[in-house]
This record gives structure tokens, sequence and C-alpha cells, in this order.
């Protein structure tokens, strides 16, 4: 769950005050010296525009990815820009500072770790000493940080074990995607950020990927390529995916009848459009209504426009 600043408990003084929303699990703030690798805390953040950390005395070794806004990371009085898909890391004691950009805050997650192989995993190729590393693919990493969240918040014994093994993966693939300089990182993240911008505005519209690469002015497989590095999705799954979402989001209201929504959505076929939505929720159009209408009708309504399988 998603807590406001306003919610917020008491939480170890490590953990940046200048926070919009946050989601965090605490595994082992106190880890012994002894062991091979073990998972302390983690969580994912929305910083405020005021968001600036300046610490040397962080006892346990950091490994951060940015997954949306800007800001810089300094280390050993080098700068590094942040970016939407960057990863960056810390060692015990190091003094560093992380800065974000007030017009553009950051979203980003960590994990926080100890042992005498966490050395290793910030030691690979990815990330050398510290620094910052730019992905050629980024949704592997966001989906595990998730995992991470979702394993570390399970009141249960195996939590500790699974983080661990999470946090090695997580090694691994940021390994397999690293090595981008800034540059072109930046450069290939701004044309996504803007086809899918595009996207999200005109999916009522637009019928085709190679319309959508018109529009922007892109050639059809690099947009693909685009889409697949930062989502792990093609524009055509997302076009699909905003379609049968709106369409299923008219179908709970009950205001619009199939046809009508399939025009709503950019269908001119109602028989496409209805091969499609059982294609993507599992029944048709007219008993997904149905089905929704009986239940609104007995146990009341909410609208979800974020329904999907």
């Amino acid at each position: 769950m998603r807590k406001p600043l306003t919610d917020r408990p008491p939480h170890p003084p490590f953990i940046a005050r200048q926070i919009q929303e946050y989601r965090y699990f605490f595994l082992n703030l106190v880890p012994s010296p002894r062991s091979k690798l073990t998972v302390v805390c983690g969580g994912w953040e929305r910083c405020a525009p005021d968001y600036r950390i300046d610490r040397s005395d962080l006892k346990f070794y950091g490994l951060e990815y940015v997954a949306q806004g800007k800001g810089v990371l300094t280390v050993g009085g080098v700068e590094h820009n942040l970016l939407p898909g960057s990863v960056f890391a810390y060692k015990p004691f190091t003094a560093h500072s992380i800065q974000t950009d007030p017009d553009d805050p950051l979203v980003k997650y960590f994990i926080d770790f100890s042992g005498r192989d966490a050395r290793k995993i910030i030691s690979r190729k990815i990330l050398g000493t510290n620094g910052v590393t730019y992905l050629h693919h980024s949704q592997p990493i966001h989906d595990l940080y998730e995992q991470m969240l979702e394993t570390g918040n399970k009141d249960a014994s195996f939590a500790p074990r699974q983080c661990v093994l999470l946090l090695e993966l997580l090694s691994l693939r940021m390994e397999e995607n690293a090595n981008v300089t800034s540059e072109e990182h930046s450069r290939a993240r701004q044309s996504f950020e803007r086809c899918r911008a595009e996207l999200q505005r005109n999916f009522h519209t637009i019928q085709s990927i190679s319309e959508l690469a018109e529009l922007t002015h892109l050639d059809p497989a690099y947009l693909s390529r685009l889409f697949d590095r930062f989502v792990g999705e093609s524009p055509h799954e997302m076009l699909t995916r905003l379609k049968m979402n709106e369409a299923a989001a008219h179908l709970m209201g009950g205001r619009y009848a199939v046809k009508e929504v399939a025009v709503r959505v950019g269908f001119s076929d109602p028989y496409h459009f209805s091969r499609v939505f059982k294609k993507y929720h599992g029944i048709p159009p007219v008993r997904f209504q149905s089905n929704r209408t009986r239940s609104n009708t007995k146990k009341g309504f909410s609208h979800d426009t974020n329904y999907k399988r």
C-alpha cells in the first residue's frame, strides 16, 4: 500500500524525510557480520520536489533504481545524471548525495543489504566500485523490485531467503541490461515517452502501430524496440490494453451498448471488437456487461478504469 507522508510511522534515521508517498519493508536492521548475504530493507519512494540526502554514515550497501523523474547522484565529487531506467549503488560509509530535479521529482526503488558477499552484488561490470549505469531494458528490473517489495512485506519465515535470491537475480539482470551511455539512454527514453504519451492520448482513434509511427515520425521497427526495451511489451499490446480496459470501463458503467462502446474505442466493426475483447478479457462483451450489470445491481458498483483480466 502506498502511504502519504502524513500517515508515516517512525522509520530508521537513514530513511529520507522529503517523501510524498512510500512503500517500505524492513527485514533485519541489525544483520550479523558473519552472514553471507542479508537483505536489510527496501522500498519504493515518490520524492518531494525538495528531496536531497547527504550521507556518509550508512552502514549498508545500497542498490537503487530510478523508475521516473530526474536527479543527480554525487559520489567522490563526481556527478552522475539520474534518469528513468538508471541504477546506482553505494558501499557502507561512502559519502554520497542524491538530489531530485524539483520540476520532475524522482520515483525510485532501493534495496539495502550487507554480508560477506554484498560487495559482489555491486562489483559487477554494471557499476564497478560505485556509480551509475543505464539499462537497455528496465522492465525486468522494475518487476524484480516489485517482487522484492511483495516478498519483504510477507509475514513469513522464508521472506529473508527469498529476498536474498531476488537480490542476486536483480544484480544479474542489471548486468545483462547494462552499459548504455547516459546520452544514448536519454535520447531513447525521450523518444519512448513521446510515443507512449501520443498513444495514451489518442488510443481511441489510433488503429495500427504504423499509424503511431507516422504520428511520431519514427520507424515502426525502432518503435517496437523502444517499447520492448522500456516496458517489455509491444506497442500493439499496449494499444490493445488501453482500448480493452477503456471498453471494459464503459461496459461496466452500463450507459452504452456494445456497438457504441466499440466505436468509442476505435472499432468500426463490432464483430471484430467482440473477438478482440473476448481474447483479452476471456468472455464476450455482451456477457461481460450482463454479468457486471447483475453484480452492480446486487452489490453496488465502483467504477475502475484500470480493470484488467
